[in-house]
């Protein structure tokens, strides 16, 4: 499945720059608004993987687009482009979430690189909320490998690294009954 991609730019020929840029190297389904409000009206409906914005914009600027985009989805990857490019927007942006700032005039490697970038940490960021899905839905696992039964963390003794111990306050019992459990049952 393609990765979605909106962009945003208040001028029509760098929309169209952008789109042919990205859409003839890479299989990425590429969405333009010129518009800003308008663009975050088609997120709410439609929310992508990657929005591309510029900064200065009449309507909203970009660091006011971004602060939209990841109120309703944090995990979306933004990336500002901007020719006004100064040090204090560009930490104000990362600041506030953004994935990459780049600056007006680019190469066309460099805006490549950078989709790809944030595509793949796309990817990686789904594919780690599906591994701990699955590993939460092995309840047993989970609570058995973290804590002992008195729900106190395990913790490793200090005379053996390789070793692994139960709380100063979880009881060991000496008894023969207690020998025979497991340790983690000797709570």
């Amino acid at each position: 499945m393609p990765g979605r991609i909106l962009i945003v730019d208040d001028e029509k020929d760098m929309l169209a720059l952008l789109r042919r840029m990205i859409s003839e190297e890479r299989d990425y389904e590429v969405i333009t608004e010129n518009d800003p409000k308008r663009a975050l009206e088609r997120f709410r409906a439609q929310p992508v993987e990657l929005v591309m914005t510029d900064l200065k914009m009449p309507g909203m600027d970009g660091i006011a687009l971004l602060e939209a985009v990841k109120k309703l989805q944090p995990k979306t990857a933004v990336i500002v482009l901007t020719a006004f490019a100064t040090i204090e927007t560009a930490v104000e942006a990362t600041q506030k979430g953004a994935f990459d700032y780049i600056t007006k005039p680019f190469r066309q490697e460099r805006i490549l690189l950078t989709v790809d970038k944030a595509m793949q940490w796309q990817e990686m960021v789904r594919e780690n909320l599906a591994l701990r899905q699955a590993l939460e839905e092995k309840e047993g696992f989970a609570s058995c490998a973290r804590t002992w039964p008195c729900g106190r963390p395990w913790r490793r003794r200090r005379d053996s690294p390789r070793w692994w111990a139960p709380p100063r306050s979880c009881a060991i019992s000496s008894s023969a009954s207690a020998r025979s459990r497991p340790p983690w049952e000797r709570c």
